[in-house]
């Protein structure tokens, strides 16, 4: 709907579906449903998390300078790295059990880090849709919570500051208490 006036709206209603992209829509997901099943080991990819999410802090914490110290987030990433480094070495051989612990290891660390990078209500809560930034075209889809960091040096010395800063550091906790928590279940 290209984020139409009406998505998620009580005016949502089944005359604006197309019927064939819901169609194409449904077998591109069976499709990915079938891989996943018929896959020995999962093709899930925390390396790459590792970097996205080292990249993101990275930046950040380059436009934010001293507004919040990110450098406990920024050792948690590359902690992370390492071990999904190891953790995607030990997937090329994994056979039998051996791949069932594996893909455990990768459906665990999925739980832990995908709340934090793509929700900014946490586990328990549903974000809103309007707050999708994917589908606002915003400049970042990951860790909404934390990036809102970057309005901190524009802001310095206004009264908004303070309580905002308290907000970013709450998300910066909560990143890296996830990725400790990752970091454990691979090292275990």
């Amino acid at each position: 709907c290209a984020n139409a006036w009406w998505w998620h709206s009580e005016f949502d209603t089944l005359d604006k579906g197309d019927k064939e992209i819901l169609a194409l829509d449904t077998k591109v997901s069976l499709g990915a449903v079938m891989e996943l099943c018929n896959a020995d080991v999962l093709p899930i990819d925390h390396v790459a998390t590792g970097r996205e999410v080292h990249d993101f802090v990275q930046g950040l914490a380059e436009g934010v300078g001293s507004h919040v110290d990110l450098a406990p987030a920024l050792a948690e990433t590359r902690r992370f790295l390492g071990a999904a480094e190891r953790l995607e070495a030990a997937k090329a051989g994994a056979r039998g059990a051996e791949a069932r612990k594996v893909n455990d290891v990768l459906m665990r660390l999925s739980r832990v880090l995908n709340p934090v990078s793509y929700s900014q209500a946490g586990r328990f809560q549903h974000d809103p849709a309007e707050w999708s930034p994917i589908m606002r075209a915003t400049s970042t889809y990951a860790m909404g919570g934390l990036a809102r960091a970057a309005a901190l040096p524009a802001m310095a010395g206004q009264h908004e500051y303070g309580f905002l800063r308290a907000q970013v550091v709450r998300e910066r906790n909560r990143l890296v208490t996830a990725l400790r928590e990752a970091t454990r279940l691979v090292e275990a």
